[in-house]
């Protein structure tokens, strides 16, 4: 049977430890969506080992505010009590104080640690068994729709000019549907960039 462990394969696979890293990147522009304005953008990275040597990587992209990784990293510090020593095939028992609201929250950094940890297990398992997480999991099909967030406000939301490029590029490259953000500006200026967008790409 796919997937079959030998009895007394739990210790070799248990959890051992964990790894995160924090990548901060940034061009020196800033940008903007409805609310907040970032500098910078910060790549998570969360490696899980089992002590025969399997690795699980957990990957984000997140945009974060001074500091924040430092918390991060402390979440999931905190968190690795819950995973190390343990078989990663225990799903609901590993996921359920992740998934606590009491815990970590039901939002915010709480929930990202938890979910970049969920990420990291789910691939681990993939590679213990030799398959990818959608046989894990059950697929339905063998593509999945998406879309690309993009269409952020610059340092100077009134050029418009930044927007088409961007939009345009995107499209050259195969997005099959683009998301900007809105709500920042002015109806009036809103709608010009909702319009500038539907005539770019459609």
């Amino acid at each position: 049977m796919v997937g079959h462990r030998k009895p007394g394969r739990l210790a070799v696979d248990a959890i051992e430890s964990l790894h995160f890293s924090a990548y901060e990147s940034s061009d020196g522009a800033a940008i903007s969506n409805g609310a907040l304005t970032y500098t910078s953008t910060t790549v998570l990275a969360l490696e899980i080992r089992t002590r025969d040597g399997a690795v699980g990587l957990g990957l984000s992209g997140v945009r974060m505010a001074a500091g924040d990784h430092r918390v991060f990293a402390a979440l999931v510090d905190h968190l690795s009590g819950h995973v190390t020593g343990r078989d990663p095939f225990d799903t609901g028992t590993l996921w359920r104080p992740l998934a606590n609201p009491k815990f970590l929250g039901s939002g915010g950094l709480g929930l990202r640690a938890a979910a970049l940890l969920d990420l990291a297990l789910w691939d681990l398992r993939g590679k213990i068994v030799g398959l990818p997480v959608g046989k894990l999991l059950g697929t339905w099909r063998d593509r999945l729709p998406y879309y690309v967030a993009g269409g952020y406000y610059g340092s100077r939301p009134d050029d418009l000019q930044p927007l088409i490029d961007e939009l345009t590029g995107f499209v050259e490259h195969g997005a099959p549907a683009v998301k900007i953000k809105i709500g920042r500006l002015g109806h009036r200026d809103e709608l010009r960039r909702i319009a500038v967008a539907r005539d770019t790409i459609g």
